[in-house]
């Protein structure tokens, strides 16, 4: 199975795909291993509607040759317009659109649309490293991941919650779109072995 993940972004931030391919079962989990195959940023600026046809044509060529596929666009804001034109222009792809929330809830908002925590998402990707379930190449984008991962924080807030962000004025994008392949990959991987996560 092929999950691609997109952190939606535009003017400060830059948008960012993770490409994810199952490997077999993760040691001492139901879940499976994960490959990043690539992980980087688009460059600044990239207008919504080529965000769209970039994640879209990804997708398409993995479901090309024989893979199954799963495309998790981030919904958020403006991201809600790339999830619209992804779905217009690839009706056949499996798109699902997850709306980061503050929080660690998972709330199914619609057919393959969804509304988790930020917690919940990032939570997924250190256990999935703890468990040695991601397997990451030596690559520019993985090296600025690994210096993103580095710099993520939970930052405490009144009444008890955390915030999780990048520290000072650093970015998560990159982390963000690995987190949505794993969450929905995951979630599927579950769904399939009649697992209640």
């Amino acid at each position: 199975m092929i999950s691609i993940g997109m952190d939606v972004g535009r003017e400060r931030d830059p948008a960012a795909l993770a490409v994810l391919h199952s490997a077999g079962p993760r040691p001492g989990s139901h879940r499976p291993c994960w490959d990043a195959l690539d992980v980087g940023n688009l460059p600044l600026g990239t207008s919504y509607t080529a965000l769209a046809q970039r994640a879209v044509s990804l997708a398409r060529e993995f479901a090309d040759a024989g893979w199954p596929v799963v495309l998790t666009l981030d919904a958020t804001g403006i991201g809600a317009a790339v999830h619209e034109l992804a779905v217009a222009a690839a009706p056949e792809l499996h798109i699902v659109a997850v709306t980061i929330v503050a929080g660690s809830t998972v709330r199914h908002t619609g057919p393959d649309t969804y509304s988790v925590g930020k917690h919940r998402l990032t939570e997924v990707v250190q256990v999935a490293l703890q468990q040695r379930g991601l397997s990451l190449p030596d690559t520019p984008g993985v090296q600025e991941l690994r210096g993103q991962l580095g710099r993520f924080i939970a930052k405490p807030r009144p009444g008890g919650y955390q915030r999780h962000e990048a520290a000072g004025a650093g970015h998560d994008d990159l982390v963000l779109a690995l987190a949505l392949a794993l969450w929905t990959g995951d979630a599927l991987h579950d769904q399939h072995a009649g697992v209640t996560p």
